[in-house]
């Protein structure tokens, strides 16, 4: 019994978007009405010429190009074509009337719009550009996704912490870098946004924030702590080095910390600061096993009242 549009439309909808291409592709019948129902994906990619959509890859060697499924391990067979890229966009994404993006992640400076569909809109929920500024390709983002859930970028300057894009998303993901460093308290004085993570300050050249003068601010200022704020590190000695501050500091507040539910790093000492009669602030570290570049994080967030 053939299924009728409405189911045909639940069905296509929820389906695995890299399978639904696939079965979309050998089906005329299909291809008349897939276009017209919201395409759902966990994760549209672009690395320059290469572009994933969940688990099916665009691989790009000069010319040639080929479809990867990861899940399924080989390649489809290679194909010759002047602009691969571009087919690929507009083969998936090209005449869709919505489409639906829980991560976008874009590692390029900036997207060269000839190359996409025309009126290509995305309705995305994390913006993931870390090693560059988001601005250059916000304009593929459809306006109704915003405030945003996530998001994750490089800096350019001050005019970073005043974006309404960086002001209004709930979690935001800062990258340190030689070119945009963290290290004016200042300009994270301005951020209210839930959750503040600092990345790649262990490897920035030139000088990041210090961590005991932020903390030192919040202490002073209760009031002005609208955010939990996150130093996500890598190497052991930046994270020994890091809580040596704190405890130096602040060696008279190390605390157990026991109603906080946390897998906490054993050997690092954890901080209950007051602050006023109150909160304290509450500062440790934890360990990350599903953050395999970025393992260990060190928390700064006020405590419940005491």
């Amino acid at each position: 019994m053939p299924l009728s549009y409405p189911a045909l439309k639940c069905v296509l909808e929820n389906l695995e978007a890299a399978k639904r291409l696939h079965i979309v592709s050998r089906s005329a019948s299909l291809q008349k009405v897939d276009k017209s129902i919201p395409l759902r994906l966990k994760k549209l990619q672009n690395h320059g010429k290469e572009w994933s959509i969940n688990e099916l890859s665009l691989i790009v060697i000069g010319n040639e190009y080929r479809y990867r499924n990861s899940k399924r391990g080989s390649p489809y067979a290679p194909k010759d074509i002047v602009n691969p890229s571009k087919e690929f966009l507009f083969k998936f994404l090209g005449g869709r009337s919505s489409i639906h993006v829980d991560v976008l992640c874009f590692y390029i400076k900036k997207l060269d719009k000839d190359s996409l569909p025309a009126g290509l809109k995305l309705r995305v929920n994390y913006f993931d550009t870390e090693l560059e500024y988001f601005e250059n390709n916000l304009f593929l983002i459809d306006p109704i996704s915003f405030p945003l859930k996530k998001l994750w970028t490089g800096l350019t300057g001050p005019a970073t912490f005043d974006h309404p894009v960086v002001k209004s998303v709930e979690t935001l993901k800062l990258r340190s870098s030689d070119e945009g460093p963290i290290n004016n308290l200042e300009f994270i004085k301005k951020l209210t946004n839930q959750t503040v993570i600092f990345t790649n300050l262990e490897w920035t050249r030139g000088g990041t924030i210090e961590i005991v003068e932020l903390v030192q601010y919040l202490v002073k200022k209760p009031e002005e702590i609208k955010s939990d704020y996150v130093i996500y590190a890598r190497g052991e000695a930046y994270l020994s080095e890091t809580f040596s501050k704190l405890e130096n500091a602040f060696g008279q507040f190390i605390d157990e910390l026991e109603d906080v539910k946390e897998r906490f790093i054993s050997d690092k000492p954890r901080f209950s600061i007051p602050t006023n009669s109150n909160s304290n602030l509450h500062i440790y570290g934890v360990h990350r096993t599903g953050h395999m570049q970025h393992p260990y994080h060190i928390v700064i967030k006020k405590g419940s009242a005491i």
